[in-house]
């Protein structure tokens, strides 16, 4: 029998903050080599808080350069999202390294600094930058690699679900085509809500800028999209795709494309300024209460915080009706309760609509040892059209 545990289930289809905040907890994984006395290759390096720790730890910009890696600019692209002080840790691998393997929950990499970290990183950002010559395959308009990360990037998503430490991963959407209708229609067939695909970069190149969306998303509480316009744009004078064409060359019937799959790239907006994120798209289907970032990260939220509530109550005793042999009801109430009050914080940092738990009177605990409690959640909405009528009227 394991041992007394808490666990969870997440029930789809039926849409029709304890202590400081460590939401945007961030781990990034990129190609690059070692610095003697510095780092070794699959270190975990930091907590880094400004791109100078990075720099201290010799990860600059000239070893960039040196290295044919962008390991620095990523590092500087998050926090010119998030900011200074936000909490971002690293780890280095051989150009070698897949994104597939760095996301592999049977490897050692992303599992490693998980590990290490004991359920600290709520976000993953990872970033390939192969050896010169590399020549991708490209499947379903990208780099099969990258098809091949999210799948590894759900499985380790799942396998954290079970240890009560639940990430989003943002992956680098390496190598694109340059034809929208080649991509994978991820909204139409895909079951990865932890993994999104970032296809936008700020400069000309086959590999994305996955650390200004991974910064964005560190910066924002849960619920909100990475793509909101009052955040503001991207810091970033150019934004086009990793076919390293500018986002200029491609018609808004192509865009929408790309969007309508489930991509994340940057975009103008007429009469404003800079680049903005066009959604907060993951690799699910359309159909799935999941299908955003802000969904899965709130639900994830909500997971972490129910837990952090109810294994205080793990292998204790409780009082039994001796007429049933069930529960009183003053016991459920209680448990409703305390639940109930992690879900209220929620609410009031404007995380979540509403939330409620249920914890039903018809139990024998005497015989299941298994308590059982319902939870129920009202995400927050989001406005993603606005439709309004105009026309001239001779009074008003």
């Amino acid at each position: 029998m394991a041992q007394p545990n808490v666990s969870f289930t997440i029930g789809d289809g039926n849409l029709g903050q304890i202590g400081q905040s460590l939401d945007g907890v961030a781990l990034l994984i990129v190609n690059g080599v070692s610095v003697a006395g510095k780092f070794a290759l699959g270190d975990v390096i930091g907590p880094l808080y400004t791109p100078s720790d990075a720099a201290s730890k010799g990860i600059d910009a000239a070893y960039d350069t040196t290295n044919s890696t962008e390991a620095f600019e990523t590092i500087k692209n998050f926090y010119a999202e998030a900011g200074e002080g936000s909490e971002l840790y690293v780890m280095v691998v051989s150009n070698t390294v897949t994104l597939a393997q760095m996301l592999d929950k049977t490897g050692n990499f992303a599992p490693k600094a998980l590990q290490q970290l004991q359920g600290r990183i709520r976000l993953i950002g990872v970033k390939r930058n192969p050896a010169g010559g590399y020549t991708p395959t490209i499947t379903n308009g990208l780099d099969a690699d990258v098809h091949a990360a999210v799948t590894k990037s759900q499985e380790l998503a799942d396998a954290q679900l079970l240890v009560y430490a639940p990430i989003h991963t943002f992956i680098d959407g390496r190598s694109f085509s340059g034809t929208p209708g080649d991509l994978l229609d991820y909204r139409a067939t895909g079951t990865s809500r932890s993994a999104s695909i970032v296809l936008g970069t700020s400069k000309s190149s086959a590999g994305s800028s996955v650390g200004l969306v991974l910064g964005r998303a560190a910066k924002i509480s849960v619920n909100r999209n990475i793509g909101r316009v009052k955040d503001g744009p991207v810091n970033s004078t150019y934004a086009g795709l990793t076919n390293a064409g500018a986002i200029t060359t491609f018609t808004k019937t192509q865009l929408d494309v790309i969007h309508d799959k489930g991509y994340i790239f940057f975009n103008s907006m007429i009469g404003k300024t800079g680049f903005y994120i066009n959604d907060d798209n993951n690799c699910m289907a359309s159909t799935s209460d999941f299908n955003s970032v802000s969904a899965s990260r709130a639900i994830d939220k909500a997971i972490r915080v129910s837990y952090n509530i109810l294994s205080n109550e793990l292998k204790d005793d409780v009082e039994v009706d001796p007429a049933t042999g069930q529960l009183p009801v003053a016991v459920t109430k209680y448990y409703e309760s305390v639940i109930n009050a992690g879900l209220d914080q929620m609410v009031a940092a404007q995380e979540l609509s509403a939330g409620k738990s249920t914890v039903p009177v018809a139990q024998n605990l005497n015989q299941s040892k298994q308590l059982t409690a319902t939870i129920r959640l009202v995400k927050r909405g989001t406005v993603k059209t606005i439709v309004v009528p105009i026309n001239f009227a001779l009074t008003l």
